[in-house]
């Protein structure tokens, strides 16, 4: 109950994650008249999304599904004539490696890199990409 008398709404989550048992409920209680994140009871609850994004990067998801999103959009997103001489390579620490298929390509690619930093931080956001480097792709012979 709230100061008033008035009963908060009290939310059961069944998770694995958030006890040693998993037939253990966690209850989170949300007061009416706050609007931010919602507090845990004493138990040791934690807010789901603190846990996911620790979760994610942990084993590596969250890079992999950036990278899988990545190569969907890359022809979208570059063109034809790129996406049919480069391709991305490795995404870590937000820098993205670009795997390019010839030299001439590389030097063309090179001119252009600005260019392409700045589509794909458009298409994919400012936070996702930073920087891009540019390499012959070792798996063309």
């Amino acid at each position: 109950m709230d100061g008033q008398g008035t009963p908060l709404p009290v939310f059961l989550v069944l998770s694995p994650f958030l006890s040693h048992d998993p037939h253990m409920a966690t209850v989170f209680k949300y007061p009416r008249q706050a609007k931010r994140q919602p507090q845990a009871v004493s138990d040791g609850g934690i807010p789901i999304g603190k846990l996911i994004g620790p979760l994610l990067k942990s084993v590596k998801l969250d890079e992999q599904c950036r990278m899988g999103i990545l190569e969907e959009k890359w022809e979208s997103t570059l063109g034809k004539a790129i996406g049919a001489h480069a391709r991305p390579g490795i995404l870590a620490n937000k820098n993205l490696t670009i795997f390019v298929d010839s030299s001439p390509w590389l030097s063309e690619l090179f001119r252009m890199q600005k260019d392409i930093l700045l589509k794909l931080q458009t298409t994919f956001g400012r936070d996702t990409i930073l920087s891009v480097r540019l390499q012959m792709d070792p798996g063309k012979p």
